[in-house]
């Protein structure tokens, strides 16, 4: 009987897609605590952490690269608003709609 192929450690790369979120938001908690941005950070922790648990229990299930996604992208949405109020000196020049909202979101006249 032959040994199949080892595929590596199961939960490897779910693993290192939690620690880039955990050191993107650690980067953005380093510019500051910024509440009304508090809850971009968290969901980027939770939706990670969600996502790498049911990838470990359930490899290439769409559920779990689902919640992986959504950490990833949560956590650059929250490190380009740590970053963008950072520098632009505490101010909310938007109307409190944040940095990257797009001209959509422009002050009304």
């Amino acid at each position: 009987m032959s040994r199949p192929l080892a595929r590596g450690p199961r939960g490897a790369i779910p693993l290192l897609l939690v620690s880039v979120v955990v050191v993107v938001v650690t980067f953005g908690f380093a510019r500051g605590v910024w509440v009304s941005n508090l809850h971009n950070g968290l969901l980027a922790l939770a939706f990670s952490a969600v996502g790498a648990y049911v990838l470990v229990q359930r490899p290439a299930h769409r559920v779990g690269v689902l919640f992986m996604v959504t950490g990833l992208v949560e956590s650059v949405v929250f490190l380009g608003r740590q970053v963008a109020h950072a520098s632009s000196g505490g101010s909310d020049r938007f109307g409190g709609r944040g940095w990257a909202s797009g001209p959509w979101s422009s002050p009304s006249p």
